[in-house]
């Protein structure tokens, strides 16, 4: 429960009102929300509810252009980059889309009348099913926290502005110029983060693990390291405003170093090893290259180390290669783009210029230490979402408060 003083009274009165209401989509983000909904229950009054699973009701209607906006969206997050052969499968889907969007609206409006919940917590806030959310919550206006991946290893975002690109983080050197210079734990034990490669088939993996040995593949002297990224993930969807693909991204690297003219540097491409989507045509166009591979086996600290820079569009792996010491070019909107951190390019003749100034430019390593301690003491929760542990669930709890008293101490004034 939140305890509020009520003016007429110097006795303090208990609000039976819901403080959170958490929605999730998958089932790993119900469990999450769930154990926070347990471990906040002594302050805060919260119920945990899945978009696919309120309650029936009559459908309310949602307006065309809000609608024509949110099945956009959803087919770009369910179709980008795939080939026209998807087409098809997208016409056909469509009306089903539609349907489920009209339906989740009707459910979201109708629950969010009755619960009147003083916050939202949604994870990421960018999939189909949080611009329905945008789109109801017009209507209420009622404040969203966004939960996501730590923006450093072992650590999970928490934000009431948004997540990555849209994030609360500043922008401003000089911010973080005027703060103390405080010691950081990331300085010197950043390892490049682990992912799990879903594969059924273990058969198919075994094999292929043998035809990728550590024996058949070594570094090139010199080289820019391109790490892939999610070609249907928030980050190229929102965040991207000229590179929409993997693909995509692979030409403009091949065109910008021929352009700049660098015959020193190699291309060394690394796939997302989460991502379900395959490059074969890729792959064999640069097995033809000669100054352009793919590796997948190499550790991935080490290949960061290695590399005279790291070029991508705005994935966590920049700040990681950061944190190596390794220089950093950003294609999209990141939010550690920060003057005299990273080097930005915004086009292909752009990037080739960036490539030739690489020699030139050092980062700031005094403000690159104030930025991560500042997102360590100050930004991130610590602890990983998929195993939190109570200083996790102490500091979650004390955002929401502080998020709670603000907002009441700021209607008090107006």
């Amino acid at each position: 429960m939140l305890t509020v003083i009520d003016k007429n009274s110097s006795e303090l009165k208990i609000t039976p009102d819901l403080d959170v209401l958490f929605l999730y989509r998958t089932d790993k983000k119900k469990r999450y929300f769930t154990s926070l909904k347990e471990h906040l229950s002594n302050t805060l009054t919260c119920e945990v509810h899945g978009y696919h699973a309120l309650p029936s009701v009559y459908q309310k209607n949602i307006e065309i252009q809000e609608l024509n906006y949110i099945v956009f969206k959803a087919e770009q997050e369910l179709y980008n980059a795939k080939d026209e052969s998807w087409q098809t499968v997208k016409v056909f889907l469509r009306p089903l889309l539609i349907a489920q969007i009209k339906n989740i609206y009707s459910r979201l409006f109708s629950f969010l009348t009755e619960k009147q919940p003083k916050c939202l917590a949604i994870w990421n806030g960018h999939k189909w099913q949080d611009n329905v959310l945008h789109a109801v919550n017009i209507n209420f206006n009622i404040p969203i926290v966004y939960f996501e991946n730590g923006v450093l290893p072992n650590s999970t975002t928490m934000d009431f502005r948004g997540i990555n690109a849209l994030n609360s983080v500043p922008r401003a050197a000089g911010f973080y110029q005027k703060l103390v210079q405080t010691d950081s734990d990331y300085s010197d034990k950043i390892v490049g983060r682990q992912y799990k490669r879903k594969n059924k088939n273990k058969s198919k993996k075994t094999s292929n693990h043998k035809k990728l040995k550590k024996s058949d593949f070594s570094l090139p002297e010199k080289y820019l390291l391109i790490p892939f990224q999610k070609d249907r993930d928030s980050q190229i969807l929102d965040n991207s405003c000229w590179i929409k693909s993997m693909r995509q991204l692979f030409y403009v690297l091949v065109d910008a170093l021929e352009l700049s003219g660098r015959r020193d540097l190699q291309l060394v491409f690394r796939e997302h090893p989460s991502a379900k989507t395959k490059y074969p045509s890729l792959h064999k166009l640069a097995a033809k290259h000669p100054r352009v591979c793919f590796d997948q086996q190499s550790d991935l600290s080490d290949i960061i180390t290695r590399a005279q820079a790291v070029v991508t569009v705005n994935s966590t792996v920049g700040l990681e290669s950061l944190l190596l010491n390794t220089k950093v070019i950003t294609l999209g909107d990141a939010f550690y783009n920060i003057h005299r951190l990273a080097l930005r390019a915004a086009c292909t003749s752009e990037l080739a210029t960036q490539i030739n100034t690489l020699e030139h430019f050092t980062p700031d390593h005094d403000l690159l230490q104030k930025f991560v301690a500042y997102l360590e003491h100050e930004y991130v929760i610590p602890g990983n979402w998929e195993t939190p542990n109570n200083l996790h669930f102490q500091r979650i709890e004390q955002r929401f408060l502080v998020s709670m008293r603000h907002k009441m101490s700021h209607c008090k004034s107006a």
